[in-house]
């Protein structure tokens, strides 16, 4: 007898999902939408203290205008970004086809929070870093335009870290996609 053909003959288990299995996923995926919200919900804030510094010591009118925009936009993206994404947790006796729907209930949530963070956390971060930068670059070219060639890699790391968070961000979304096509089909085969 060939081992190799032993090995290759032997019949293969399809994985089942429990629903013990899916309670877990479904909380550590919570868990991890709740880790989120709070960092991005600390980001705004930080980002709105920064906004108000900026207002209460601008000494023009343009300048303070542009930081209650920035101000405006983080109070915005926090309550957007945040709108309808603390769910209640799923009951402890929630049977199999509960359980899978409070699962794709968490997955699309988690999909949603990924589509928002373009325009309600990206958004307002450029913008504020922007209001800052701008007259910061201005004053440097004034002075002397050289220093601006100091600013190259400051700039290409930003650059660099948005096309990477973005890219990730995509990445992810195809992730969830793909993990509510494999609850269709637990949920197609538990039916039949």
């Amino acid at each position: 007898m060939d081992p190799k053909k032993i090995w290759q003959d032997q019949p293969t288990e399809t994985p089942k999902m429990t629903l013990l299995l899916i309670r877990k996923t479904a909380r550590d995926l919570r868990a991890k939408t709740r880790r989120e919200l709070l960092g991005i919900a600390s980001a705004h804030l930080a980002f709105a203290i920064f906004a108000i510094v900026g207002i209460v010591r601008s000494p023009a009118l343009p300048q303070r205008t542009a930081w209650a925009i920035a101000l405006l936009w983080c109070g915005a993206g926090a309550w957007m970004y945040q709108r309808g994404m603390w769910p209640a947790p799923m009951a402890g006796d929630a049977g199999l086809e509960t359980g899978i729907d409070y699962y794709r209930q968490e997955i699309e949530r988690r999909r949603s929070l990924l589509g928002r963070w373009l325009g309600w956390v990206l958004g307002p971060v450029l913008f504020t870093l922007g209001v800052f930068i701008v007259p910061l670059m201005t004053w440097m070219l004034a002075s002397n335009p050289r220093l601006l060639r100091n600013t190259i890699p400051f700039f290409t790391m930003l650059t660099g870290w948005m096309v990477a968070m973005v890219v990730l961000r995509i990445r992810r979304k195809r992730e969830l996609a793909r993990e509510i096509d494999e609850l269709n089909q637990i949920e197609k085969e538990s039916r039949q």
